[in-house]
């Protein structure tokens, strides 16, 4: 057994489908002469009792949940046309208000070991630490397992 195999948290994330924002933000990246990697990270959420969290397969997101003050802000990466430099910047994010997040269809519904990547130490402690701060925010006791 590896350090990092994981057990079943039974904290479902809900894995939402970008293509809607993105057939919103391309033209407007086009307009500024870039393109969109849509190859970037997942995003899902999960609801519990406290609210909705938001975060990627990174295991990337506030702790806090989406409310009118803490949108969810979702950076993509975007190469100038003709270029193979990448940027993240300003101009290429979206902000969804929670109804915005909500409204996004679901592609998969997942448990959270099998939602954020495993590939080694730093993606491991993400997969703890949000499944700790899930579970206290829902009252529930915390264990880290791993």
């Amino acid at each position: 057994m590896s350090a990092f195999d994981r057990n079943r948290t039974g904290i479902t994330v809900h894995v939402v489908d970008l293509a809607p924002v993105f057939k919103v933000i391309t033209p407007q990246c086009r307009n500024k002469g870039f393109e969109l990697d849509s190859s970037g990270p997942k995003w899902g959420y999960v609801m519990n009792s406290q609210g909705v969290f938001a975060l990627d397969n990174d295991g990337v997101g506030s702790k806090n949940p989406i409310t009118p003050h803490n949108p969810l802000k979702i950076f993509f990466a975007a190469h100038r046309i003709g270029s193979r430099t990448w940027y993240i910047g300003e101009g290429f994010f979206v902000t969804l208000k929670l109804d915005d997040l909500l409204a996004l269809p679901v592609a998969a519904e997942v448990d959270l070991a099998d939602f954020i990547d495993s590939g080694g130490r730093r993606l491991h402690f993400n997969f703890v630490a949000w499944q700790e701060a899930l579970r206290e925010a829902d009252g529930a006791e915390s264990s880290a397992e791993g």
